[in-house]
């Protein structure tokens, strides 16, 4: 449903090779899941680098993701729907009430932390604490029970510390 990233981490190349966030328009995404259902798919994957940075217009109004969530949960012949990678900085309350009671929308989160370290994550760019991290996984485990959350950590980062990959391990 997007391409590129607009994030530049430092340890990335996508914005290099895939360029900026484009958002798909919301008619193209909902048309084609709509002509998947005809066809007989009952499951689809709304992909994006940091996914839950779709922004787009319906009905000539200012989008978000959870609000596309909604519109793609309710076409008929839909029993599943799920999406990756989700950037912290972009998991708001209304997409995680949108989990919350959309049943068609599985309870999976794929959320990268990267590091646990603060510092470390200053370095790669990240935008976020670990704190941040922790009170949004908290958040997510209140509002949606039985949630399952993955996450991406990168160890060995240029200039990390044994310490510094003890708070990751900590963290995890």
């Amino acid at each position: 449903i997007m391409e590129g990233c607009s994030k530049y981490c430092s340890f990335c190349v996508v914005p290099y090779t895939r360029g900026e966030e484009v958002s798909r328009p919301f008619a193209d995404v909902l048309g084609e899941i709509a002509a998947l259902a005809a066809q007989g798919v009952k499951e689809v994957t709304l992909l994006g680098q940091n996914v839950n940075a779709w922004r787009g217009e319906i009905g000539g109004a200012p989008a978000d993701f959870a609000e596309l969530l909604r519109y793609v949960a309710e076409i008929e012949g839909i029993e599943r729907i799920r999406f990756l990678t989700s950037h912290p900085n972009y998991f708001e309350d209304d997409l995680i009430q949108a989990i919350a009671e959309l049943p068609r929308v599985m309870p999976h989160i794929e959320l990268p932390i990267q590091a646990g370290d603060d510092e470390v994550l200053v370095n790669m760019k990240r935008g976020y604490t670990q704190q941040q991290y922790r009170d949004l996984v908290a958040k997510i485990r209140e509002c949606i029970p039985g949630c399952s959350i993955a996450t991406d950590i990168i160890v060995g980062f240029p200039g990390e510390t044994e310490e510094q990959f003890m708070e990751t391990y900590r963290v995890l």
